[in-house]
């Protein structure tokens, strides 16, 4: 079903009408936590209009609040880091907490703060502790700090940390539907149901899932979010939530470097590469000890180069103490290899010999000038060389049997020249990236901050096609940078607004290494793809280049967000939306190059394919979609020991694939349809999909700290959590 423009901005009108006719909320924000608890006095009353302050000590900002009639205060929008708190009162003495730590999308609830009758000149100091556990929402989730990324094993693929959390595992179902990263199922969903993101902002390769930027730089990262079962504030995936929260500058000075090495320099052979009884690259066995290649059949082992160096650090400080910030990394990493043997065998080809042969003796083939064109020989990188030389028969006659063990051999075979053809290709691998960020206290009520992330990755010699030894491999250039803007406004004590803004820009190519004409400014200059579906030595070598190469996709994204947050007595409410436009022109034509099927080399020679593909077309594919979310979260602290969790999200998902659908339709009813026109355009174009707008999302859930058989549940040390989204 389509939608005309009215019916969608009545929908809409609709939805923002529930919205902002709806009191919802929650405290803590995407790069953001916050702190909570209620002041008593003495005997346990409430103690209502004390003033709240929290400091962070790394920057000296200053958050303020006031407690509500219920003594209850909520400090929103904080900052992750280490904060005092101060609450004070008239004729009470005031009461401070050292070193409470606030991470971010977490709410630290101090639980009942009990203040002493005196003078306000007076203080009493406690120092701050983080709860054991998080009392105030449904949601699942874990911070990994900086100590943590630093102390974990996890090398420079942070987003594996997810591992740790509860319900999470490692998907394993990467030839069904692989993604970049860690390849994360969370409560079950496959890998590509996850949403990645940089300070709250979109960080997704659109096109196969996964984070489009690697952070390589722990040093870079104050904390690694990972959400597995989230507020209405969160959607576009089932899965979970990974956020990196870039770091900011502080009051002081600080930097870090470092380096890493690692090489083969002082590896060893492992140990079938010491016996005879295995085989190598080329298919000999391995050289025992005191045997020599020369005077016997055997290959010698070799360890393989390979280095990875990494090296890069961090610096950040104050431009103006107490008013704003910077904060600086770089990280380059380079990955060396030698070169790694890949060999075609057992199958065979014909050598460059035996192309002569074919030409000699098949002069009307077209099996000689296709492998002079396209076949192994035709790709000088990794010097191709041919061993396990012998001669077979071939015959240019459709069913002619040229093999000795199967009975007679047919006159028209003549014999020819085949080998196993191994290539050695190098794998390098570069990385640069580097992060800026400005951190800036506008005014008392206004903080921004600024943030820009680059990154530019190229892979070489990597087999993602019919094979090094043949000659189709991919050399892969990436390029990613982001840019992020975030504006937190505190209008009351009851009232903040974020408002924030995003670009990302990522390019990412599969050319060919070893000919370079073919890549993505060239995509219909490339070879056709050869394929060989026998099963004799000579019938099971494909060549040429794999008919999904060359292709790529550059994606750009804008981002608006707005959330707005409120405190009314108990419930604590956050209002929000955003708004994401994508262009992300493709370049992906399978088959544009055309893919023969042979059963047989026979087969090849007598231009006898069992079937053929060619696609026509124009491979750049440039799509583009819109997407509208808005939600309504409300955390009513029903008891201090009870909280519920209540919420509603909309999505509307433009759907970019009726691009498919509006080209296939112009070109069937334009001047040269390609098919038949008798038969109706829902039978020979691509179907549209429509476009819902009812994705409405309701969240239901409540945390509860159980005050009752406390030798089984404790004091305040367990919470159960129930909580449904649709």
């Amino acid at each position: 079903m389509e939608y005309d423009f009215r019916t969608k901005i009545t929908s809409l009108l609709a939805v923002l009408a529930v919205i902002f006719c709806a009191t919802f909320a929650i405290a803590q924000g995407i790069v953001t936590g916050s702190v909570s608890g209620t002041v008593e006095d003495p005997q346990g009353a409430v103690v209502s209009g004390a003033k709240v302050t929290a400091k962070h000590l790394a920057t000296n900002r200053e958050f303020n609040a006031v407690t509500a009639a219920g003594g209850n205060f909520s400090l929103r929008s904080l900052p992750p880091g280490a904060y005092d708190i101060k609450i004070e009162a008239p004729n009470f003495r005031a009461y401070e907490s050292k070193g409470v730590v606030v991470n971010v999308g977490t709410d630290t609830s101090l639980g009942a703060l009990k203040m002493e009758v005196g003078a306000a000149s007076e203080t009493l100091t406690v120092e701050g502790t983080a709860p054991l556990v998080e009392s105030t929402t449904q949601q699942i989730s874990e911070s990994f700090d900086s100590k943590k990324t630093e102390s974990l094993p996890v090398g420079n693929t942070f987003d594996s940390l997810a591992m740790f959390v509860p319900g999470v595992a490692s998907a394993g179902d990467a030839g069904f539907s692989n993604n970049n990263g860690a390849e994360l199922s969370v409560n079950g969903q496959r890998a590509r149901s996850n949403n990645f993101q940089i300070d709250g902002q979109n960080n997704n390769d659109n096109s196969i899932g996964g984070p489009s930027i690697f952070f390589g730089n722990q040093d870079a990262i104050a904390e690694l979010q990972v959400v597995t079962n989230y507020s209405a504030e969160y959607g576009r995936n089932m899965g979970a939530v990974v956020n990196y929260i870039t770091k900011s500058g502080t009051n002081q000075f600080h930097g870090t470097g470092y380096e890493f090495w690692q090489g083969s320099r002082f590896d060893s052979l492992k140990n079938e590469e010491k016996s005879p009884l295995f085989s190598g690259p080329q298919g000999l066995p391995f050289c025992a000890p005191g045997q020599s290649p020369s005077a016997t059949t055997c290959e010698n082992p070799v360890v393989p180069r390979w280095v990875d160096n990494r090296f890069g650090g961090t610096v950040g400080g104050p431009i103006w103490r107490d008013k704003a910030w910077f904060f600086g990394s770089a990280n380059i990493e380079r990955q060396r290899t030698g070169g790694l043997p890949s060999s075609s065998a057992p199958g065979l080809l014909p050598t460059p010999t035996g192309i002569q042969q074919l030409a000699a003796a098949f002069p009307g083939s077209p099996a000689a000038p296709l492998m002079t064109a396209i076949g192994p020989s035709s790709v000088a990188a990794g010097n191709p060389v041919y061993s396990n030389l012998q001669n077979i028969g071939v015959s240019d006659v459709v069913g002619a049997n040229c093999d000795p063990l199967a009975g007679a051999v047919d006159a028209s075979c003549v014999p020819i020249e085949f080998g196993s053809v191994s290539r050695f290709v190098a794998s390098p691998f570069n990385d640069y990236e580097g992060s800026g960020r400005v951190d800036v206290k506008l005014t008392n009520k206004d903080n921004f901050f600024g943030r820009y992330v680059f990154q530019q990755q190229l892979n070489d010699g990597i087999n993602f096609g019919l094979g090094i030894d043949v000659g189709d491999f991919q050399k892969i250039p990436a390029r990613d940078q982001q840019i992020g803007l975030d504006w937190v406004r505190n209008f009351s004590n009851t009232f903040i607004n974020q408002v924030r803004f995003s670009y990302s820009r990522a390019r990412f190519f599969f050319n060919e290494g070893g000919i370079p004409s073919c890549n993505d400014k060239n995509p219909l200059g490339c070879p056709a793809e050869i394929l060989m579906l026998g099963s004799a030595p000579q019938d099971k070598v494909s060549f040429g280049v794999a008919s999904g190469f060359p292709q790529g996709r550059t994606i750009n994204v804008y981002e608006v967000q707005d959330n707005m947050s409120l405190l009314f007595g108990k419930h604590t409410i956050k209002i929000g939306g955003e708004y994401q436009k994508q262009r992300s022109p493709n370049l992906f034509l399978p088959n544009n190059n055309g893919v023969y099927f042979f059963f047989s080399f026979n087969d090849l020679v007598a231009n006898n394919p069992a079937q053929t593909r060619l696609t026509i077309g124009d491979p750049h594919l440039p799509f583009q979609e819109k997407d509208l979310a808005f939600y309504l979260q409300d955390d009513w602290k029903v008891k201090d020991n009870l909280t519920l969790n209540l919420g509603l999200r909309w999505e509307w998902f433009q759907q970019a694939v009726n691009l498919l659908h509006d080209r296939s339709v112009a070109q069937q009813t334009g001047p040269n349809p390609f098919w038949d026109t008798s038969l109706p355009l829902s039978q020979n174009t691509v179907p549209h999909v429509a476009e819902d707008l009812n994705n409405f999302s309701p969240v239901v859930g409540f945390a509860w700290t159980p005050r009752i058989l406390k030798g089984f549940f404790g004091d305040d040390k367990t919470v159960i959590r129930l909580a449904d989204q649709r």
